[in-house]
């Protein structure tokens, strides 16, 4: 391969990276954020759900250490 030959590939390799790197960023953050939405969208924010998973003390030490019912 010629010094131009190289140089030819690699101003193309440099070139082509730009231009699909180009909005990347902006890309990368919109998937998160709409990643982030789609989770507490199934599953509840996270203040939800740890919330509602717990039972007050006073109720589990009235029932011998089960979670009261209802």
């Amino acid at each position: 391969m010629s010094k131009f030959e190289l140089l030819f590939v690699t101003l193309l390799a440099v070139g082509s990276t730009s231009a699909l790197a180009e909005g990347g960023s902006e890309r990368s953050q919109a998937f998160w954020k709409e990643f982030r939405t789609s989770q507490e969208r199934i599953h509840g924010s996270a203040s939800t759900f740890a919330g509602t998973n717990k039972a007050p003390a006073a109720d589990v030490e009235a029932t011998g250490g089960k979670p009261a019912k209802g």
